[in-house]
């Protein structure tokens, strides 16, 4: 009796993890672009500053 619920609590965690690491995976990709877009920005916010301190 204790097995049954011991092994139905470790296949409800590994199934758990599964669904947790496609979701990750999923997800991987819209998070690699908003980080290329926030690096992106910062660089253009420093070209620009740099280019306006350097024509005064």
């Amino acid at each position: 009796m204790i097995v049954k619920i011991f092994l139905k609590k470790v296949v409800k965690t590994l199934n758990n993890k599964g669904q947790s690491f496609v979701t990750f995976v999923m997800l991987l990709p819209i998070i690699i672009i908003l980080l290329a877009i926030v690096v992106d920005v910062g660089n253009l916010a420093y070209t620009k500053h740099k280019y306006e301190t350097e024509i005064q």
